[in-house]
């Protein structure tokens, strides 16, 4: 049922309506330039899609990410956390990677989202892609995670 909407060297991003979900895994480590527009391309997306599901969650997968800069990291924070907010965007899933640092970098973002956009935004961390569609799933029917 998955369906892939568009797939970059570093990053395929898709569409599962079974969730619903519009995901993304980062195959490898892009630029920061790029993966800047490249999230940005996502959420026009997910605005557009959103029309169709109104239900429809987020993921991420940062398995593959790799450490981002400082700055990428202020960007995430300071001005992506924001786009989702304003595209409607409830509930995010991340799975993480099991490097400590990259992880560490994934911590920092969720607790972030959790101080400043904790009533808008519902983030949580998975080992797998798995695991975050079933909670996924239950936020989109409306069931108490």
């Amino acid at each position: 049922m998955t369906k892939i909407i568009f797939e970059e060297n570093f990053v395929v991003c898709y569409l599962n309506p079974t969730v619903p979900v519009l995901a993304h895994r980062w195959k490898a480590h892009p630029s920061s330039e790029s993966l800047r527009s490249t999230l940005i391309k996502m959420i026009i997306l997910f605005k557009e899609l959103k029309k169709e599901y109104p239900q429809l969650t987020w993921s991420g997968d940062t398995t593959n990410l790799g450490v981002l800069s400082l700055d990428t990291q202020s960007w995430l924070t300071e001005k992506w956390t924001p786009m989702m907010v304003q595209a409607g965007v409830k509930y995010h899933a991340l799975v993480v990677p099991k490097d400590v640092f990259a992880k560490f970098a994934m911590n920092k973002f969720k607790n972030k989202v959790d101080g400043q956009h904790g009533e808008e935004i519902v983030i949580n961390q998975f080992a797998d892609e798995q695991s975050a569609y079933q909670w996924l799933k239950k936020c989109a029917s409306g069931v108490e995670v």
